[in-house]
């Protein structure tokens, strides 16, 4: 939330996008309420395999030009590997990995015909540690890193920046089913 609350306070309209469509409604009627900005919501589950696609299906179907992406979504499994339900381990590798790289996918071409965009992905100072117990978390964190540098050296001479924030630990809500 607190990215969106950022960026409508300098008057941009905001795209919420999130699983948890009360919470995300909440949020949309507090940016337009506090900036006047649009916010309209799209309530989906990024560890599906087509979220990508709908996304920025959606935006091309209501001529939304996206000028920043913020991959933003987390998810934590507090369970060792071994003992971790596949499926579980295959939405944590969707909702750090699949998905925000495809929406880098899809997303930096028209950026880069509009003639601007901003990519921000978040990573973890897990990254750089493999914890006990969170070990996927970490995994993700770290192929987050990699294909960011990646993609920011493949855009340094387009308008499209592509930067990595690198945090430690943040009290925020993070899926855990």
């Amino acid at each position: 939330a607190i990215y969106a609350l950022q960026l409508a306070e300098k008057g941009y309209n905001i795209l919420l996008i999130d699983i948890n469509g009360d919470a995300a409604q909440e949020l949309s009627l507090q940016l337009t309420h506090l900036y006047n900005v649009s916010a309209p919501v799209l309530c989906i589950d990024l560890t599906l395999p087509h979220a990508a696609e709908q996304i920025v299906s959606l935006c091309k179907e209501n001529n939304w030009c996206v000028e920043i992406l913020i991959n933003n979504a987390g998810m934590l499994i507090t369970t060792p590997i071994e003992e971790t339900e596949s499926d579980r381990l295959q939405r944590i590798i969707a909702l750090h990995c699949t998905t925000p790289l495809l929406l880098c996918r899809l997303l930096v071409p028209l950026m880069k015909e509009q003639g601007k965009g901003f990519i921000l992905n978040i990573s973890s100072i897990t990254a750089w540690m493999d914890w006990p117990v969170i070990g996927m978390y970490g995994c993700t964190k770290r192929f987050v890193k990699g294909y960011s540098k990646a993609l920011r050296i493949e855009c340094k001479d387009s308008p499209v920046s592509v930067t990595t924030a690198i945090f430690g630990a943040v009290d925020t809500p993070l899926l855990t089913n």
